[in-house]
């Protein structure tokens, strides 16, 4: 009837986990670059003799 192609259930399917692991992975990203910062900024704060705000 329709010459318009559809879709294979399973492409929604498949782009939807797709999506969830790009997000994952972008979060856990994040979290580790903040716990590196947050265990690096005592010793810039030491070794650069300055205080917190001006390092943050």
């Amino acid at each position: 009837m329709s010459d318009i192609p559809t879709p294979e259930p399973r492409t929604g399917r498949t782009r939807s986990w797709a999506a969830l692991a790009a997000l994952s992975l972008g979060l856990f990203m994040i979290v580790v670059d903040t716990s590196i910062v947050s265990v690096a900024v005592p010793t810039m704060v030491r070794s650069l003799n300055t205080g917190l705000n001006s390092v943050v």
